[in-house]
């Protein structure tokens, strides 16, 4: 072996940048400590070159147009930008379509996303009326990323798979395992039975900073390990294609979720 393999490109397909000095962040309040800042893209550029990224993904940190917006105006003068996942009211079906409709006038948007997490009712996700939102999503050919912090809500995704199959959703954080107590039930079990539906996704993303980490990131790579394998020959499993990490350019194109692929 020569060295180490250099990828043509390095996607960081999870990046987060927001301006509290600008506009709402609900979420975001002093005890989340240096969380609690103004991030523009100035704030993650040598870091992203010291890195190797070649491209990032821009993902919406708030329910409103005003994020959605502040990130296209990046991505329309900011290099290295390959898509944006973006929000739309999911629970009113005819405002969400003429948000879509608005989106698909660029091809900077590749998918949406909603802090369904913070929501009250777990199994808002499968309401009436976000089925019909989501029906529209599946249609523009645009990708669902979704947050799972509870076990009701990595319980429903197959359910909501089965609902959508033509849509791609990508589960964010591989649905925040407890990697600090070492807690894998029930989220191995429920992972695995994600792992059955062909278009549900897994994210290797915020691992190191969601709170049940603590002081034990290092530990990650054996949550990533396993959800990769099974620990008997009939538990359902993620191959390795449906994991959205940051080098992807070894990966067939059109096995890819559509934010990752190429778009010049």
């Amino acid at each position: 072996m020569t060295g180490l393999h250099v990828p043509l490109r390095m996607i960081d397909t999870h990046q987060h940048l927001w301006m509290l000095s600008e506009r709402r962040y609900d979420w975001i309040q002093p005890e989340h400590g240096v969380l609690h800042a103004d991030f523009g893209p100035g704030a993650v550029a040598a870091d992203i070159v010291a890195a190797g990224i070649t491209g990032t993904l821009l993902v919406q940190a708030a329910d409103t147009y005003e994020d959605t917006f502040y990130m296209l105006s990046i991505a329309s003068c900011v290099p290295g930008i390959d898509g944006v996942v973006g929000w739309v009211p999911l629970d009113r079906p005819d405002e969400a379509r003429a948000a879509l409709e608005l989106y698909s006038t660029t091809p900077i948007i590749r998918g949406v996303r909603a802090l369904t997490h913070t929501y009250d009712d777990p199994e808002w996700i499968l309401r009436a009326d976000v089925t019909t939102s989501l029906d529209l999503v599946s249609a523009h050919g645009y990708t669902l990323d979704y947050v799972s912090v509870l076990p009701e809500h990595l319980e429903l995704l197959p359910e909501l798979a089965a609902r959508h199959p033509s849509l791609t959703i990508v589960i964010d954080h591989l649905a925040g395992p407890d990697i600090a107590n070492g807690g894998w039930e029930p989220w191995a079990s429920l992972i695995a039975g994600c792992a059955v539906r062909p278009n549900l996704f897994v994210k290797l993303s915020g691992l190191s900073t969601a709170p049940a980490c603590g002081a034990h990131s290092a530990r990650s790579p054996r949550t990533s390990h396993r959800s990769s394998r099974t620990t008997s020959s009939s538990r359902p499993r993620f191959a390795p294609m449906r994991f959205v990490t940051s080098t992807q350019d070894h990966l067939n194109s059109e096995r890819r979720p559509p934010w990752i692929r190429h778009r010049r």
